[in-house]
């Protein structure tokens, strides 16, 4: 009874450790300034910290722990990708190291698989309801019962857009389309006249999972075509595809179709291949201007890529790095080139695996190949599920960015997790006896420095009203003593620089752009930083500052407008007039009253040079 009792609880703290995990996509929190990240941030590592050390006491009560290639391979790869990270010059402080708390989830869930198999289960019955969740507050904010967490969008469910909702609906649509397929035969109702022991006797989980599934589905058909997200479609398609060959024995029926019929097989492989070209033309055509830019920003991080073939720029460097490298290929391009018009300053490549390529070089993608080719080598017989809603993902990374984001990552992980147990290998318990106490000793050591930053984070929410009210000097004490716990956010830091140079602290807020430049690609750094110098009388800097910030965003009009302005406070006729011709012949991407403000005032500028000539 006593050996029992803790085997029992252990599994029973296991199973919450996984339904919190999953449970993350329905932490949002209003009162932080990223609703639908911010929260959830934390939240994910706290949970982690707790399932390592549940997971220790599971190991301390299992015999064994088969580690398979695949897991030696994602703990190299972890540890290859944080050590590039830091050798690189990204500063843990500035970047929270995700491979780490990556690869505790994933062996916290391998251990809880090895400790008991039967969870893989109850991690699919989670998705599920997690899938079912966000289907339904996305079906309330697609008819206007609840807000949308983004002004843009009307639904994007408790994520930020509705790209990643999209993507995170389909995978676990893959999911519940396997499980239909595979169980529908077993499900048997039994019959009585008695309502009560009707629900008794057939509230069982396969019953319950199979009704789950079946209303996934549908949830799915609802929300997918209006989230106009090709990538999502994309990945439904080729996976529910891969699943209905597979699962169905289509692919058997079609391999014998071509050995009998190969003229009328031929036929059809040219309808088919016409029909998705016609497809994928209209696809494009749909959203063109958001197509057209995916396509500059894979053009550039592919150069990017090139210049750091083995090791990459580094973990997190991304942003301002392509920043400088878009500017370097905008520069080769006459000024009329469409690709000026879409250019703009992401933080990821929209393809994960360029952006592992760019940030990680060739080691990194090696190794991540690797890590999928032994995964998906031997196919599991059971828990194909988890199969599908990794591929499905996979096939969204091709244009998006779901590795980046706490839902999609996690159900990606606990994929690979499923996958990889109950394979057969050397026994990793004695290693991980040794890591996973070092992993507990990092969050105890970081929960107190998480817990202020969260804090933090709250206060800095509550002082942006003051902010956008320009009270800022009464903002600027509270911003200096949040500063020490959100030096590492880039918004943070461009709000503190341009109250500092609207109270005239003009050296303080160069300090603070400074960094903020290390961390983001956002021009507005260096519109500001030429303000402070203009100010100081740094001429020279302050010019250079301006034609930077040009040249990050050759669509914007702000920086020719503040070049004009300094030419003309210089006293540099010439050059002011040509600057505020530039800006009365500047063709705005989106035109505002700010443009034409500015316009306006390029305009009283040349006018009164005229006069005095």
């Amino acid at each position: 009874m006593n050996d029992r009792f803790p085997t029992h609880l252990s599994r029973t703290i296991a199973g919450a450790v996984i339904l919190a995990l999953v449970g993350a996509v329905a932490v949002v929190s209003y009162r932080y300034i990223d609703p639908t990240i911010t929260l959830r941030d934390y939240y994910v590592r706290f949970v982690i910290g707790i399932g390592a050390a549940v997971a220790f006491l599971c190991l301390c009560q299992t015999r064994r722990i088969d580690c398979c290639v695949a897991d030696l391979l994602i703990l190299l790869f972890g540890a290859y990708c944080t050590a590039n990270g830091w050798l690189s010059g990204s500063e843990p402080d500035n970047q929270p190291p995700v491979f780490i708390l990556s690869l505790s989830l994933y062996f916290t869930v391998r251990i809880f698989l090895a400790f008991c198999p039967k969870i893989a289960q109850g991690i699919l019955l989670a998705i599920l309801l997690s899938g079912l969740y966000e289907g339904f507050v996305g079906l309330r904010q697609l008819f206007g019962v609840q807000v949308s967490a983004h002004p843009l969008y009307k639904f994007t469910g408790t994520l930020h857009n509705p790209g990643p909702y999209a993507g995170y609906i389909a995978a676990v649509a893959c999911i519940a389309l396997c499980f239909i397929l595979r169980n529908y035969r077993n499900i048997r109702l039994v019959k009585t006249p008695h309502p009560t022991r009707f629900i008794r006797q057939n509230l069982t989980v396969r019953n319950g999972l199979f009704g789950g599934s079946c209303l996934m589905l549908a949830v799915c058909c609802l929300l997918l075509p209006a989230s106009m997200s090709r990538s999502a479609w994309l990945s439904l398609a080729l996976t529910g595809s891969l699943i209905l060959l597979r699962e169905t024995g289509a692919g058997q029926r079609l391999r014998q179709f071509w050995r009998e019929h190969r003229r009328a097989g031929l036929t059809l492989m040219l309808l088919s291949f016409a029909l998705l070209t016609a497809v994928g033309i209209g696809t494009y055509s749909l959203k063109q201007g958001s197509a057209d830019g995916r396509l500059l920003i894979w053009q550039v991080s592919a150069r990017l890529a090139r210049q750091h073939p083995l090791t990459g720029i580094g973990t997190g460097r991304f942003a301002p790095r392509y920043a400088e490298a878009q500017a370097e290929y905008l520069a080769t391009l006459p000024e009329a080139a469409p690709e000026i018009q879409v250019a703009g300053t992401p933080d990821y490549a929209f393809n994960e695996y360029l952006h592992l390529l760019v940030e990680q070089g060739g080691i990194g993608c090696l190794l991540a190949l690797s890590v999928l080719f032994f995964t998906f080598r031997h196919l599991p017989r059971d828990n194909r599920e988890f199969l599908y809603a990794a591929v499905a993902l996979l096939i969204f990374a091709l244009t998006s960015y779901p590795f980046h984001l706490w839902p999609t990552s996690i159900l990606f992980l606990l994929s690979l997790a499923v996958l990889n147990s109950g394979r057969r290998g050397v026994d990793g318990k004695p290693a991980l006896l040794f890591l996973l106490p070092a992993a507990i000793a990092f969050y105890a050591w970081c929960w107190p420095k998480w817990s202020e930053e969260l804090k933090a984070q709250s206060e800095w929410n509550r002082l942006r009203p003051l902010y956008h009210a320009k009270l800022y000097r009464t903002v600027v004490p509270d911003y200096e003593k949040l500063y020490g716990q959100l030096n590492g956010e880039a918004r943070f830091l461009y709000e503190y620089a341009y109250v500092l140079n609207q109270l005239e602290r003009y050296a303080e807020s160069n300090r603070i752009i400074d960094r903020g430049i290390g961390l983001d690609s956002d021009p507005m750094f260096y519109n500001i930083r030429g303000n402070n110098c203009r100010a100081l009388k740094e001429y020279d800097r302050a010019e250079s500052d301006y034609r930077h910030a040009y040249a990050l965003l050759p669509n914007r009009l702000y920086p020719l407008y503040l070049l004009t302005r300094l030419y003309f406070e210089q006293g540099d006729t010439l050059r002011g007039e040509r600057a505020a011709r530039a800006v009365l012949e500047f063709r705005p991407k989106v035109s505002s009253p700010a443009t034409a403000s500015m316009k306006s005032e390029a305009e009283k500028l040349l006018n009164e040079v005229a006069k005095r000539e």
